[in-house]
């Protein structure tokens, strides 16, 4: 509990931005310097960034048309020369790429995927299940 990156994990929860004042605190808790506790807010908040871009890619290249085949005939679309690691819409990015239409379709989509409108949230647990773990966080992101 009171290893330095448990504090600064629970510091983040509750203080995402925190003041110059604030950060000293924080740092001093967890017997760090300040400059440790400004990286550690760097670094979350950079892992943030990603995993928003990376949520919007998933659910952006969910959408389109080439995801609804299965992963085996997306390898072989893409001459099966593409790593079969990689994930289903990461296939479908790479294969719209290559045939050149991934401008048209990456332009028609919008990057928000919540706008922060409560009433599109489900009040059932049912509901909640039906959304996917990109709008959830998204939702999060805004509500938290």
């Amino acid at each position: 509990m009171f290893l330095p990156e448990k504090i600064l994990e629970s510091a983040f929860r509750v203080l995402p931005s925190p003041l110059e004042k604030e950060l000293r605190a924080i740092a001093h808790l967890a017997w760090i310097t300040v400059h440790e506790a400004l990286q550690f807010y760097a670094n979350v908040q950079k892992q943030l960034r990603q995993q928003k871009e990376e949520d919007f890619k998933c659910v952006a290249w969910k959408l389109h048309p080439v995801y609804k085949e299965n992963k085996a005939t997306l390898i072989d679309k893409a001459g099966g020369c593409l790593n079969a690691n990689l994930k289903k819409y990461e296939l479908v990015q790479q294969i719209v790429e290559s045939s050149g239409e991934a401008e048209k379709f990456v332009s028609m989509l919008s990057e928000d995927l919540y706008d922060g409108n409560i009433s599109y949230i489900p009040s059932s647990t049912t509901g909640l299940m039906k959304l996917s773990v990109a709008h959830l966080r998204a939702i999060l992101r805004i509500n938290c």
